[in-house]
């Protein structure tokens, strides 16, 4: 218990309150899914933008349409 580091590296394990929580690097790979650093697989893989922007295009043009329809 001499090591500096493997001191603090327990103190952090055992840390309690309104601190981020100490993860265990060998679990980088497999986060606990209550841990800061979790995405589900869903959200990991749904990086469509150009599907997201081509929506919120269609919308505002939409909006754009009642608008000039209104004005009629």
């Amino acid at each position: 218990m001499k090591d500096k580091e493997m001191v603090e590296v327990m103190r952090l394990k055992e840390r309690i309150g309104g601190y981020h929580k100490y993860v265990d690097n060998a679990c980088i790979n497999q986060p606990d899914p209550t841990s800061s650093h979790f995405i589900s697989e869903a959200e990991r893989f749904d990086k469509d933008h150009a599907v997201h922007d081509k929506k919120q295009r269609e919308i505002e043009h939409k909006m754009k349409m009642e608008i000039i329809e209104k004005k009629r």
